[in-house]
Order: structure tokens, then sequence, then C-alpha cells
């Protein structure tokens, strides 16, 4: 048996579990191969419990629910997150509490509006990696509070915590890969040149594309394919964004190439959606179409999502440019239902994850004890209220939500 500093704060594991938790990681960050992650990571719990160990059995969960969000199985990551927050919670075990939380909130930011709630988990996650003088989930959770807080176009706070995270990044250990970081700080530039005036977008854009050469070059160097597949999909909007249409679709195919492989399929049928946009833009009407209905039979299995209603209504406009008048109407309607459809899941998420924050009143206690020293504010300080509604809504007021991590 040896300790493995990870997930929990003590696991005690045999070698095959240590071996086949360094298998995953490397397997779902390293290579990209999220399936095989998912594969090592469900094999990593049987192993935690043929071994007896609750606490490895944390370990185990922990990084299943990692290995979920990172393959786009978002409600199953979820899932395993709460239940891992509650074996942690019933062994006292603050770290592996604190990590799953973390997932959690990721989680829920990439599949539905939910960006309010993950980030005040994400703040209290913060306080607590400092607390605990933890860097792997100080690094983790900054990483991820600079996804969440561009989503919210709050772009110097996120810059802030991308450039924390790239400090901290020799000492987190092999879970935050710095292209991983450096990838999404590059998808940043093209979020802030995105939501920037138009008079003032193109040295935006300028500065977003030499980010994103140097983060594709890490990639490479470091190896780290599922980085350089998010570094394609983002290249792919730059290129488009700056009527690189043939380099666009170019950065599109190796985005493909790479999810189907991987069988990711929530990042297949936003590729498509990607192609499609650029068919339009070319006035390729019926190539469009073809791509378009390519990406919603995908999106229809990855429910929720939130691509879909945008689909329906780019295949209406298709539908009614080809004289295809007969199809607008419910082609619309269809648009409208499933926005209904994502926006109740989203608050009934946002709900849940409300009740599920209000029960965590244990957690300050047991931080208290982590450190005597600590003078931080409770860990859980719930400022929200399950009656709360979406603080911006999908489909007209869009700070895109990408599936970065």
């Amino acid at each position: 048996m040896r300790m493995h500093p990870g997930f929990a704060s003590a696991s005690m594991v045999s070698q095959k579990l240590h071996d086949a938790t360094r298998a995953a990681i490397r397997a779902t960050r390293q290579e990209g191969n999220t399936l095989k992650g998912l594969r090592l990571a469900r094999r990593m719990v049987v192993l935690a419990q043929q071994e007896n160990s609750a606490s490895a059995e944390l370990e185990a969960l922990n990084f299943l629910a990692i290995c979920q969000a990172a393959n786009g199985d978002y409600m199953e990551a979820i899932a395993a997150s709460i239940d891992a927050f509650d074996k942690a919670k019933k062994l006292q075990d603050q770290l592996g509490m604190a990590h799953a939380l973390t997932t959690l909130a990721g989680a829920a930011s990439f599949i539905l509006d939910t960006l309010d709630v993950s980030l005040l988990m994400l703040d209290e996650c913060l306080k607590f990696a400092l607390i605990l003088n933890n860097v792997a989930l100080e690094t983790r959770v900054r990483a991820l509070r600079g996804v969440v807080l561009g989503s919210l176009e709050r772009f110097d706070e996120s810059e802030a915590e991308f450039a924390r995270a790239m400090q901290l990044i020799p000492f987190a250990g092999a879970n935050t890969p710095r292209a991983l970081v450096i990838g999404n700080h590059a998808h940043l530039a093209v979020k802030r040149a995105r939501a920037a005036p138009a008079s003032e977008q193109l040295p935006l854009w300028q500065r977003a594309q030499t980010l994103s050469d140097a983060a594709l070059e890490v990639a490479r160097i470091d190896g780290t394919h599922m980085s350089e597949s998010l570094l394609h999909f983002s290249r792919g909007e730059l290129n488009r964004r700056l009527g690189k249409y043939d380099v666009a679709l170019t950065e599109y195919h190796e985005v493909m190439r790479f999810a189907k492989a991987a069988k990711q399929g929530m990042r297949i049928a936003e590729t498509h959606s990607e192609i499609a946009h650029i068919y339009e833009l070319r006035d390729s009407n019926e190539a469009a179409l073809a791509e378009y209905q390519a990406a919603l039979h995908v999106a229809e299995s990855h429910r929720p999502m939130r691509l879909i209603s945008p689909i329906y209504t780019a295949i209406a406009k298709l539908q009614q440019k080809l004289g295809h008048i007969n199809q607008v109407e419910a082609l619309q309607k269809k648009a409208a239902e499933e926005k209904t459809v994502f926006l109740r899941e989203s608050e009934h998420t946002r709900r849940a994850l409300n009740k599920f924050w209000r029960g965590l009143s244990t957690m300050p206690r047991q931080a208290a004890m982590v450190s005597t020293t600590a003078t931080s504010a409770p860990l859980i300080t719930p400022t929200v209220t399950p009656t709360d509604t979406p603080t911006d809504t999908p489909f007209t007021a869009p700070p895109q939500r990408e599936h970065h991590r």
C-alpha cells in the first residue's frame, strides 16, 4: 500500500490502483483519449471498492467525475461529484469535499446556465484551497474561475486567474496541464475580441491570434492532444471572424477528426454547427443545411444542450432561403419549444444546485478544524435562493459558454 496524494486528504491505495490512477490522468489530460480515461476511472472505482478503502473510493469517485466532465458527460459528472462530496463529508475529508465541489461547479457551468451559482461555489473552493495551502486544488479552481469569469465577460478578473494559475502550474501536479490553462487563456482573448465594439476589435483579434499560436505550440511540445483539439476549435472561430474561411474549415476538420476518434458527441455537434455557419457565410446553403442536420442528429442524443434550439432556428432560415416555406413555421415552433425545454432544465438544475448549496452547512466548521489561523469568511455562505431566475438568457444575450475545461 502507498499514499496517493490527489483528490482526497489521505488515500492509502494499492500499487494497482495507483497505476490505474496515473494511467487515467495521462489518458484524459495528456492524450485526450477521454473514453479510455473514463474506462480507467471506472476501473479505479471498482478497485477501490475491492480494497474496501473508503478514502481510496473517494479518490476514485472524484477522478471519475473529472473524467466524465472531460468526456462531455456533464450530467453524469454532476451526479458523481455529489456522490463524491457526500462520501467526503462522511469521512470529514475537507480536500475531497473541495475537489468534488470544484468539479460540480465546472460541470454545471459547461452544460447549463448556472454560471452565477458555479462562481459562488468556486469562490468558496478557492478560500478552502488557500486555507489548506493546497496548490493542486488552487490551480484547478483558478483555472476554472478563469473560464467562468470569461463567460460572464469579466475579462480582467479572468486574465488575473489564468495568470495566477500559470504561476502555480509547476507545483500543481499532473491533473492541470499547462497547455490546458494556456489554451483557455488564449480562448479568453477570442471571447474578449468577440464582445468588443466593432471599432475596437481588430487589435484584439490580432492579440488573440498571437496567444493562440503560442498556445498551440505549447500543446504540441507537451503532447497534450486534448488542449490541441480545444485550440483548433477556438482557432476556427478566430479565423472565421477574420474572414479566413478556408483556414477556419481546416481548423474545424482537425477538431472533427479528434472528436470522432474520441467519440465526443457534444464537440462533434458543435463542430458540425460551426462548419455549417461558414457554409452559410459562403452562400452554400445546401451544404450548410446538411451540416446543421448532422449537428442536430448528434445533439439530440446529448440533451440537455443549448445548441439544439439555435440549430432549429438556423435550419428554418435556410429552408426559407431555399424556398421551402411550408417547413419554416414548424421549424420555428420546434426552436421555441427546445428553447423552453433548455431553460426549464437550466432552472431545474439551478434549483437542485441551490438545494445542495444550502445543505453544506457543516463545511465551515470542518474548515475551521483544518487551520486555526484561518481568518477568511465561512466557506459556505449561500447567497442565492431557489426562486432565483437565470441572470442571462442563452439565446438573447449570448456570452457563449464553450466547453473549454
